[in-house]
């Protein structure tokens, strides 16, 4: 519990830090190629205003960011609300409903209600 309120001070102070702890999450440290498998060291192309990182696979030469495979992939919403609404939802002590996900990140009731009906926060798909 202590480890979700440093965090959420963090994310709260400083939202820019939100790719670290991401990164500090998955620690991946050999990366393998999403569009043709290889497991290579790639090369880091270019970073972001964001901080993200586009890497350059060095065998098909083709690029890809370090979020590829995850739920924040082409997310329009900021990575510090992902991760707050993440922290929300481990606990909360029954179920969290969109409009209370929206009021308490200061998004949009639609917008939350989206998340989590796409299943893309935690609501698996039947």
């Amino acid at each position: 519990m202590k480890d979700y309120q440093k965090i959420m001070r963090r994310l709260i102070s400083h939202p820019g830090c939100a790719i670290e702890i991401i990164r500090n999450m998955i620690k991946r440290y050999r990366k393998c190629c999403p569009k043709c498998g290889v497991i290579t060291c790639p090369e880091i192309h270019h970073t972001d205003k964001r901080g993200i990182k586009t890497y350059r696979c060095q065998h098909c030469r083709k690029t890809f960011t370090e979020l590829y495979g995850t739920i924040f992939y082409k997310s329009k919403i900021p990575l510090a609300y992902w991760l707050r609404a993440i922290i929300y939802w481990i606990n909360a002590t029954g179920s969290l409903s969109a409009a209370e996900l929206g009021r308490s990140l200061g998004i949009s009731h639609l917008t939350a209600w989206k998340k989590r009906h796409n299943g893309q926060f935690g609501v698996l798909k039947s």
